[in-house]
């Protein structure tokens, strides 16, 4: 599996938690939510716990508002550069 794009269908998801696999290498993969962009993913969100996941380049590839998020772990990610962590949600505010 090397990416999570099913989650697009969990928009009542408080926490993700996804921690040990060698394979996936985004969260929500553009080409084929592509079809799907009238859905906002995450808006629930509330906790992001990414550990040891050494192919993962993305979670998503623009800003998202997350308007819940209080907690990020990403820990052994080595190619996650950046969070889709848009100026207008409340974590980026605090």
């Amino acid at each position: 599996m090397k990416d999570l794009t099913w989650l697009l269908f969990a928009p009542n998801l408080v926490s993700l938690q996804f921690q040990y696999s060698d394979e996936v290498e985004e969260i929500i993969n553009k080409e084929k939510a592509t079809n799907l962009t009238a859905i906002s993913p995450f808006q629930k969100l509330e906790s992001l716990y990414l550990v040891y996941l050494p192919k993962l380049e993305s979670i998503y590839w623009s800003p998202l508002p997350f308007p819940l998020l209080k907690h990020i772990t990403a820990y052994r990610c080595p190619k996650l550069r950046k969070l889709p962590i848009n100026a207008t949600s409340d974590f980026a505010k605090s």
